[in-house]
């Protein structure tokens, strides 16, 4: 695939963009450890086509689809999916703190893995596992906040890395961030949601999807079979948007097809 074809792809759906995110992201896992950037790049293109799709779904509430549903699951049990997140970024940490504890055990201090799983466990768990978990709302948030500041800093990235910990901080991350947006939602009524902020969300969606396209590449380095198996998941979903028998309701622009 050369730089004209990536002017050509077609607007997928949010839909098809997170399945065919899915299967990149598995064939980019099952690959060398360069391909870790590029795994990154895919998380945060997943985020892109997410957020697009909360939009869309936000809108067709706006205009009046679905809004008695929404209504009704909100007052039967209005912070039920703000208890979920919170019970997810808890079950995560405690995947983390299990790992580092358990590489802190098996490796020997003068060992990469055990040198960085004992550096990791001071600075990720000041308090410890309990405390971290069990603070009230206000300080675990403050308590996840830095965890997740850490998790993100270059700083810490060779000892990440040393310490294998590439799902655990992407699932991580993924929950905290998350429990985030449903406790700001839960908090604020949201705003009126414009058709200019779903097209502009499609816009960036689709433009995340050409650079991730382009990152994949520059990632295979000229080997034609990494390169197929990469970007396959992406070109059979465009091949589905081709056919005749598309997803019915789809648009052809910034409609079903604008992710």
């Amino acid at each position: 695939m050369n730089a004209t074809a990536l002017l050509r792809l077609n607007r997928l759906s949010p839909e098809r963009q997170l399945t065919a995110l899915d299967l990149m992201d598995a064939a980019a896992a099952a690959g060398a450890l360069h391909l870790e950037p590029l795994r990154a790049a895919i998380m945060r293109q997943r985020a892109r086509a997410t957020h697009l799709r909360e939009l869309q779904a936000r809108w067709e509430q706006q205009q009046g689809a679905g809004l008695t549903r929404a209504v009704d699951a909100a007052l039967a049990d209005p912070e039920g999916s703000l208890r979920v997140a919170d019970a997810e970024v808890d079950a995560a940490i405690s995947r983390l703190h299990r790992k580092l504890v358990a590489d802190a055990t098996a490796y020997e201090a003068s060992e990469p893995e055990g040198a960085a799983a004992r550096r990791l466990l001071v600075a990720a768990f000041p308090i410890g596992l309990f405390d971290h978990v069990n603070a009230p709302l206000a300080e675990q948030r403050s308590h996840n906040a830095a965890l997740a500041a850490l998790l993100r800093s270059e700083a810490w990235a060779a000892d990440l890395a040393a310490a294998h910990l590439g799902s655990i901080v992407r699932a991580l991350l993924s929950a905290t961030d998350t429990f985030e947006l449903r406790y700001a939602a839960s908090r604020s009524e949201p705003a009126a949601l414009s058709w200019a902020d779903v097209k502009q969300a499609a816009a960036e969606a689709h433009e995340g999807l050409c650079r991730l396209v382009a990152a994949v590449l520059v990632a295979a380095e000229g080997d034609p079979t990494l390169e197929e198996r990469l970007l396959r998941p992406v070109l059979a979903e465009q091949e589905a948007t081709r056919r005749p028998g598309r997803r019915a309701g789809a648009a052809p622009d910034d409609g079903g097809a604008a992710g």
